[in-house]
């Protein structure tokens, strides 16, 4: 699915991969978009994928660490597994 990023943090692991600690364990090909956690909106599905559609506001991960292309960026493509939706009681201006 790909998500466009409407908001990201960084989190201990974000953190300790930038800094090369893991770079034995994890090799990165540079260059490459780091990042884990994301909120966004849903801007396409992949064929067969259920219970999120376009325009669904959600919050995941796209961890690079996972096969996903990274949060850092304006569009992030993760497997559907990892969002949610979020449902919020109001609208949000």
């Amino acid at each position: 699915m790909l998500v466009e990023v409407h908001a990201t943090n960084i989190n201990p692991v974000d953190s300790v991969v930038r800094m090369g600690y893991l770079a034995k364990m994890v090799p990165f090909a540079f260059p490459a978009t780091l990042g884990t956690d994301l909120a966004g909106v849903v801007i396409e599905v992949g064929a067969g994928m259920t219970g999120l559609t376009k325009r669904d506001k959600v919050s995941g991960t796209a961890s690079p660490l996972a096969g996903a292309s990274g949060a850092f960026a304006q569009y992030a493509a993760t497997p559907a597994a990892t969002i949610a939706r979020i449902r919020f009681s109001y609208e949000l201006p």
